[in-house]
């Protein structure tokens, strides 16, 4: 398992993100949030600052998908790898 950008769109090579259980905690979901400041719970799964730029607000959203990814989203427009290589994850981890 791994992690993906959060997106409602189906892609070719991991299928639909969806998100039935958003707050369940999973290895890849527990790497991601380990390695956060400022996180909080929501009920979509989690708000953090994202660490790919100065972030003063939660502006990033952590969930899991329904196969366990991690799903990242950051609503100031970084890019996923960008999060991911901020964390000193790989999209693999």
């Amino acid at each position: 398992m791994g992690m993906e950008a959060c997106t409602s769109q189906a892609r070719e090579d991991v299928g639909p993100m969806t998100t039935r259980n958003p707050k369940q905690i999973t290895a890849p979901v527990s790497r991601v949030l380990e390695r956060l400041e400022g996180v909080r719970e929501v009920p979509s799964g989690w708000e953090a600052r994202c660490p790919a730029h100065d972030d003063n607000h939660a502006s990033l959203s952590v969930c899991c998908g329904d196969d366990g990814r991690a799903l990242l989203k950051c609503h100031a427009g970084c890019g996923f790898l960008d999060i991911v290589q901020a964390l000193g994850l790989r999209k693999t981890d």
